[in-house]
């Protein structure tokens, strides 16, 4: 009797484990979620007031979608962009765009620059001497059309916030990212 409780509890922990396993052929990426995710990062754990930092916006484009790149080929395409909510006393010194991988689609005759898989926007900021310190954000608001080799879905903008602190200048500040 003992042996076949422990088959039968043997068959039932590798019937379970089996089921529980990932089928490498079914996406688990959140089905609500649109083509293209993003989520920002302040390369320092606070920003000291008067100095500066960078912001890196990792962009990830589920298969079997791509978008334009920044700097399209053709005037009918639309850009993939990036517009910056900034907090009292932070500017914006610039933004860096990839500069897209070129490929020829079914339905153009040239090579289009585009962003697929994950990519990198990066920005560089600066805080005000006198920028209120505290917890705060950066809203990015991030541009894009995405298609596919045959079709293309409607130009959206998704919102990421990039939370941040605001220090004094004499806050020691480490590397974050």
């Amino acid at each position: 009797m003992k042996k076949r409780l422990i088959a039968a509890l043997l068959v039932v922990t590798a019937t379970v484990a089996g089921l529980s396993r990932p089928s490498p052929a079914i996406d688990f990426v959140d089905p609500t979620a649109g083509p293209v995710t993003a989520t920002g990062y302040a390369s320092l754990s606070n920003l000291p007031q008067g100095g500066s930092a960078h912001l890196a916006l990792e962009v990830q484009i589920r298969a079997p979608w791509h978008v334009n790149a920044h700097n399209v080929t053709e005037d009918y395409l639309v850009p993939t962009d990036v517009a910056f909510e900034l907090p009292p006393g932070v500017t914006l010194r610039g933004v860096v765009f990839p500069a897209g991988t070129e490929k020829t689609l079914s339905f153009s005759e040239a090579p289009l620059r585009l962003y697929d898989g994950t990519v990198y926007l990066g920005a560089a900021i600066d805080v005000a001497a006198d920028a209120p310190a505290g917890e705060t954000a950066v809203i990015a608001r991030i541009t894009y059309q995405a298609c596919d080799n045959e079709k293309c879905l409607l130009p959206e903008t998704i919102e990421t916030r990039i939370p941040v602190r605001i220090s004094t200048a004499r806050e020691a500040v480490d590397l974050a990212h």
